[in-house]
């Protein structure tokens, strides 16, 4: 797919994703980071839009289960369902939501491979 013509990176970003599968505490990371929520305050209800883009992110690339990536924020794996399908589906609808899901792309590229150049892998 040609990412500058169809307009998301995090499409253009599967492929690498796929093959250097993101943390969860990476994922949670670049969402805190990009709603200025700290990591110990993503299950107060101010950080709803950290948690929504942290669950359909994990969902998409950690491939951890549905329980583990609740576990790490304090939902249960029904409401991470939830949050993930919710954001796929508002990301076809609202620019914004695909903006922001642009940068997320970025950050958690940028922190997978700063971890993979700290730990002497090359790939």
């Amino acid at each position: 797919m040609d990412v500058l013509h169809s307009g998301s990176l995090i499409d253009g970003a599967e492929e690498f994703m796929s093959r250097n599968r993101p943390t969860l505490d990476e994922v949670l990371g670049a969402a805190c980071e990009t709603y200025s929520v700290d990591p110990d305050e993503i299950s107060f209800p101010r950080s709803l839009r950290a948690q929504r883009v942290y669950c359909y992110l994990c969902s998409r690339w950690a491939r951890e289960p549905l329980t583990a990536i609740g576990n790490r924020i304090g939902l249960p794996s029904g409401d991470v369902d939830s949050m993930s399908r919710s954001v796929a589906q508002g990301r076809l609808r609202f620019p914004s939501l695909r903006d922001d899901l642009d940068l997320l792309t970025v950050r958690i590229a940028e922190r997978v491979m700063l971890r993979k150049r700290n730990w002497g892998v090359s790939r």
